[in-house]
C-alpha cells in the first residue's frame, strides 16, 4: 500500500514540475501565480485533509494586519476559523491568526535577498497574538460579567503557554519556504541558518526549505537541520536528479501534510500525538534523512 501512495503522489509531482517548466516560457507579473497555483492545486489539495483551506491576502490577530506577497498561500483550518471576504472565485482573503496554520512562500527562482525578507516576515507573524477562546467563552457563558471586547489579559502570544496547562504551548503557525530552482551559490539551508541568527529567528518558525532541483531540508526532532537523501544507487545520473527532483516534491507534501495535522489537533486541544488521525506523510518512509 505504501508503494501505491508514495508512486501516486510521484505521478502528481513529476506533473507540477512539468507544468512549472512550461509556465517559465511567459515572462509576467501574472505568471507568478501561476506557480503558487501548480503547488496547490496538483500537490497540496488533493493530497491534505479536508479541514485545510488555501488562500492568499492578509493574516490578522486582534490589534495587527500582516499582509502577505502573491508568492504566498496561507493554509488555514476551516474547523476553526472562516476566511473573510474570500469567495470561491477568489482565493484572497483575511484570515484570522487562530485559524492560520501555516503559509507556504513560493517562488520560480530563488534570490538570495528574498531569504532576508522570507526570515523578516515569519519573525513577524510569529509575533502575532491568538484569542484566548476559553477566557471568551467564560465571559459569554457567565451572566454577570459583561462582553467588551477583547482585553490584553484576552490574548496568548503564539509560542506560549497555555494559562490552563502550562505543559500545554501553542506553536506558531510555521513558514515553509519552497523554490523550483536557485541562483544561490551555497546551500539555502545555510544562508537561511545565518539570518534567522541574525534576526534571531527560532527554527521552529521555518522548519522547512524545499529547492526541487537542489534539495529538501527540515528541522528534525533534536533542533538539527536534515537533509533529503534517499537511497538510489541503481539510478544512472541524469535519471537521478530528475527523480530526486520528484521525489523532494512528495516527501514535502508529506510534511506539509504532516504538520496541518499536528497543529490542527493542538488547535482543537487534543493531544497532538495521540489518536489515529494521520496525514499522508505518516504513510511515506522516514529513513530518508541524513542530519547536515
Amino acid at each position: 500500500m505504501n508503494n501505491y501512495i508514495v508512486n501516486r503522489l510521484r505521478c502528481d509531482a513529476r506533473h507540477a514540475l512539468d507544468l512549472a517548466q512550461h509556465e517559465r516560457v511567459i515572462e509576467h507579473t501574472v505568471v507568478k501565480g501561476r506557480f503558487r497555483e501548480i503547488i496547490v492545486e496538483n500537490l497540496l489539495r488533493p493530497w491534505l485533509p479536508p479541514f485545510v483551506g488555501f488562500g492568499t491576502g492578509i493574516i490578522t490577530d486582534s490589534n495587527v494586519e500582516e499582509k502577505l506577497g502573491q508568492d504566498d498561500i496561507i493554509l488555514y483550518d476551516k474547523d476553526i476559523m472562516p476566511p473573510i471576504l474570500q469567495s470561491s472565485y477568489c482565493p484572497d482573503g483575511v484570515f484570522p491568526y487562530n485559524g492560520v496554520l501555516l503559509r507556504i512562500e513560493v517562488k520560480s527562482i530563488l534570490e538570495n535577498s528574498e531569504l532576508k525578507k522570507f526570515a523578516e516576515s515569519s519573525k513577524r507573524i510569529a509575533k502575532r497574538m491568538y484569542f484566548n477562546v476559553s477566557k471568551k467563552m467564560n465571559n459569554l457563558l457567565n451572566p454577570r460579567k459583561t462582553l467588551l471586547g477583547a482585553q490584553p489579559s484576552d490574548l496568548l502570544v503564539a509560542g506560549s503557554e497555555n494559562a490552563q496547562d502550562p505543559k500545554y504551548k501553542l506553536e506558531t503557525p510555521y513558514n515553509i519556504l519552497f523554490a523550483y530552482s536557485s541562483q544561490i551559490a551555497s546551500a539555502p539551508k545555510n544562508e537561511i541558518a545565518k539570518i534567522t541568527k541574525e534576526y534571531k529567528v527560532d527554527h521552529g518558525i521555518i522548519p522547512v526549505l524545499c529547492v526541487a532541483d537542489k534539495a529538501l531540508w527540515k528541522v528534525g526532532a533534536e533542533g538539527l537541520w536534515e537533509e533529503f537523501r534517499p537511497k538510489m544507487s541503481e539510478v544512472d545520473q541524469e535519471d537521478l536528479e530528475k527523480r530526486l527532483a520528484v521525489d523532494r516534491l512528495v516527501w514535502f507534501v508529506g510534511l506539509i501534510s504532516t504538520a496541518v495535522t499536528r497543529l490542527h489537533r493542538q488547535r482543537l486541544g487534543l493531544e497532538p500525538d495521540m489518536g489515529v488521525f494521520a496525514g499522508i506523510g505518516y504513510y511515506l518512509p522516514d529513513d530518508v534523512w541524513v542530519s547536515v
